[in-house]
């Protein structure tokens, strides 16, 4: 559960006082309750569109409703939840919805959820009628540290992830970390792993201080420093030209997992499948002459604690490198990855080849067996 002493307050948070003027309309601010409500209430809006999965609709619409009575007569549209349903398919049964009831440009779209349906929702809201308002009210920690900031929407073209999208930001994100009380183990063991990856790209103290933490236990102020982490990174370079791309760290591989496994009996959470990258990752640092082994020692350490590997991974070397080549971090036909020279320091760019990626893979899996 989360510490419940800081959050007795959330609204003291320094991060709620990102200038979203700065932001160049890609880092959206982060703003409590009350600065939600004024906005709301100065919006204008001709139409209010809430969007929901069928356990955001259950556990959080019932919370967003008592908190903001104003919002029981907006129109609720719910998506099925999985990462297996960010298509556009479902976008279009969403833009099919509000066009039949004639929602206008003036439409203000509040997404009620995780990562799939934050991404998902900024999507729609970002292509219907050119682009309508959309606030982000994240719903499970993945989606507060990561999908819900940082001005990306996309949805996915199977099995490649993230396919089809915008830089878009939201008009703002609406930081309520009660919703994490919802949470079951798994989900904040995900959300997790974006944290870590957060330290570890950009700040040894910070991943210390990760470590020594029990991630159903989780502060809030360690949610702030991981949306700052973000936000300071992405304000640099919103396009994804260069520093940007660290926050990939994780990713290559972990996409490649995700999407292998998606249609699975066994499917594998975000999260866990960006801690496996991670793990991969920091293995060809070292293999490359970039991480020591005393670090890569501990990042093992401190991930295969938390998340398993599958038993089969290694039967599905090719296919795994076969997903990586679709990714759209790549250029001229080069896989492309962010590796880590130290905790705390990544390069990004890194040209990774197939031989380099399954000698790897096999020592990653050989040290979980053993």
């Amino acid at each position: 559960m989360l510490n419940g002493k800081v959050l007795s307050n959330p609204n003291k948070s320094d991060i709620c006082k990102m200038n979203h003027a700065q932001s160049n309309n890609i880092i959206c601010p982060v703003i409590t309750l009350n600065e939600f409500r004024k906005r709301l209430n100065d919006t204008g809006a001709t139409e209010l569109l809430i969007l929901v999965d069928e356990n955001t609709r259950k556990y959080c619409l019932p919370v967003l409703f008592k908190l903001f009575p104003e919002l029981n007569e907006a129109a609720v549209f719910e998506l099925p939840s999985g990462e297996i349903n960010k298509t556009l398919q479902y976008c279009e049964s969403v833009w099919q919805f509000m066009s039949a009831r004639q929602f206008s440009r003036k439409t203000v779209v509040i997404n009620l959820g995780g990562g799939v349906l934050c991404d998902m929702g900024g999507l729609i809201a970002a292509l219907y009628k050119r682009g309508v308002v959309f606030y982000n009210i994240p719903t499970t920690l993945l989606a507060m540290v990561d999908a819900a900031l940082g001005g990306k929407v996309a949805v996915d073209l199977m099995p490649f992830k993230n396919q089809i999208g915008l830089f878009q930001s939201a008009e703002a994100l609406v930081l309520h970390p009660e919703f994490l009380l919802t949470l079951p183990k798994d989900e904040l063991i995900s959300g997790w792993a974006e944290m870590l990856k957060h330290a570890l790209i950009s700040d040894d103290a910070y991943w210390l201080n990760l470590i020594a933490q029990n991630p159903e236990n989780i502060q809030i102020s360690l949610i702030e420093k991981s949306i700052a982490v973000k936000a300071n990174i992405v304000k640099s370079d919103p396009m994804e030209q260069n520093v940007r791309k660290l926050l990939n760290f994780g990713h290559t591989v972990g996409h490649a997992i995700e999407s292998y496994y998606l249609t699975s009996d066994s499917p594998i959470k975000h999260g866990h499948a960006v801690a496996l990258g991670m793990l991969v990752e920091a293995q060809i640092s070292h293999d490359l002459g970039l991480l020591s082994h005393y670090e890569l020692a501990a990042i093992g350490t401190n991930i295969t604690k938390l998340y398993a590997f599958p038993s089969d991974l290694c039967e599905h070397i090719k296919a795994l490198f076969e997903l990586m080549l679709n990714d759209k971090k790549n250029s001229g036909g080069q896989v492309k990855m962010v590796l880590i020279e130290k905790i705390g320091k990544a390069v990004f760019d890194q040209n990774v080849n197939f031989v380099v990626f399954q000698k790897a893979l096999k020592l990653v899996t050989e040290k979980q067996a053993s």
